[in-house]
């Protein structure tokens, strides 16, 4: 069960923050209970399992938007730093 209190308050980006390298990302819906789960499955093989709350993820998916129109480079940035790894 999501506690829409939570979901509604601002995050706080100054708390410590667990940075995971993504190896694979799947949007998984389940209708019947009206809510959308992100899987990531890390490069070290955990699983991850995000739970987004009603129309939440629709709310991501402006935000990446948005991002992408205020900064078109950000789209370069995996083509370039995988060319760099070589």
């Amino acid at each position: 069960m999501i506690n829409e209190n939570l979901a509604n308050m601002p995050i706080d980006m100054s708390a410590r923050r667990i940075r995971i390298s993504a190896a694979a990302m799947q949007l998984v819906a389940d209708l019947d209970g009206r809510y959308v789960e992100l899987h990531v499955i890390t490069s070290t093989g955990q699983t991850v399992a995000i739970t987004c709350g009603n129309d939440s993820i629709f709310e991501i998916q402006r935000h990446i938007e948005q991002m992408a129109e205020e900064c078109p480079e950000i789209a370069s940035w995996a083509a370039q730093e995988r060319s760099d790894a070589r």
